[in-house]
């Protein structure tokens, strides 16, 4: 009976002491979701954003957060260096930080030069404590109100910017590895996804909570610049980027149609000295005109789509960026700068 008696006190001895350690080394390390990064030009510094969302809540919650809680915080500090500014969020906390598990870096358009990118590039290569398969974006806005967010709408929730790694979005992700080829590789590039803070998405009473969005795209042209723009400015790029998934507002003579894809595919490759645009679409006109016959809303259509393509080409190529990957795909056997487009339409009107 003593035996019996000992064994269990060993066992409960044991679930104490495990659970206990458990409990200790939960509360002792916060895991980091997303990093920021900004770079002062006049002061040569940068200033580092850790995003912690508080998992306990956001677990109760799901993406449609109540209103009542914190759902995540925000360490932050500044130094010469990246890892300076690391070292600065370590030494001046009481718990310690996790950074295996980030999902996401945003990076102000300001911290982008030659010698920033390389000096990124080295910090992650030195660095033991990441495991460096985080998505880049980009943001004009401040870093500091975007990761003030704390109620996550539906948009901001789903695309998971700051939060986790969903592989059915409709936009192209950029990993780091990306980044890497696109400064390290010549004739490579690749296409950031804009973040842009939004009020209205989520609304409470009167009130309008701060959201996320994606407003357009970025790119390093040959130069190490970062050149930014907006959908709204250059619809083509939202055929590409988004593929295709939102409404098409069409301004024809005096007519607005507004199509709404339900299919919509998009491909290209080079043939016969010419860079071939194929588009597959099914869908339909949400308020096209009864005198309008489907052969004339399929050419209203082709017309847009095909202006908006040219459009955004030309524009990219005047800012020296070879969006289509001409010049790395096919080893420079064709100049990016010359070559003519060409277009492939197979439209179902529903």
């Amino acid at each position: 009976m003593k035996k019996i008696l000992f064994f269990i006190l060993i066992l409960f001895s044991l679930f104490v002491f495990s659970t206990t350690h458990d409990y200790r080394s939960i509360t002792q390390i916060t895991f980091v979701n997303s990093i920021g990064i900004d770079y002062n030009i006049e002061s040569d510094e940068f200033t580092m954003y850790f995003f912690i969302l508080n998992n306990y809540t956001f677990a109760q919650t799901g993406n449609s957060a109540s209103f009542t809680n914190t759902h995540a915080y925000t360490a932050k500090e500044t130094d010469k260096t990246i890892l300076g500014a690391e070292n600065k969020i370590r030494n001046n906390s009481n718990t310690k930080f996790d950074l295996r598990h980030v999902r996401s870096l945003v990076l102000s358009e300001s911290f982008f030069t030659s010698n920033n990118l390389k000096h990124l590039i080295d910090y992650f290569v030195n660095n033991i404590n990441y495991n460096p398969s985080f998505e880049i974006y980009t943001t004009s806005d401040n870093l500091a109100e975007l990761y003030k967010i704390e109620h996550f709408s539906e948009v901001s929730g789903y695309y998971t910017i700051l939060v986790n790694t969903q592989n059915n979005i409709p936009v192209n992700h950029v990993t780091y590895n990306n980044l890497c080829n696109d400064v390290l590789i010549p004739n490579y590039t690749v296409s950031y996804q804009k973040i842009k803070l939004k009020k209205g998405v989520i609304e409470s009473g009167e009130e309008k909570y701060i959201s996320l969005n994606f407003d357009g795209c970025s790119f390093i042209n040959e130069s190490n610049q970062l050149i930014s723009f907006k959908y709204i400015n250059l619809h083509g790029l939202g055929y590409f980027i988004t593929n295709g998934n939102r409404t098409i507002v069409i301004e024809e003579a005096s007519e607005v149609y507004n199509f709404s894809p339900n299919k919509f595919k998009i491909d290209y490759y080079i043939k016969n000295n010419k860079l071939i645009i194929e588009v597959d679409i099914n869908g339909a006109f949400l308020n096209a005109n009864l005198d309008n016959n489907e052969n004339e809303l399929k050419e209203i259509l082709i017309k847009k789509i095909s202006n908006d393509i040219i459009l955004m080409n030309d524009t990219l190529i005047n800012y020296d960026i070879d969006f289509f990957n001409i010049g790395y795909r096919y080893k420079n056997k064709y100049n990016y700068k010359e070559i003519k487009l060409d277009f492939k339409f197979n439209i179902s009107l529903i």
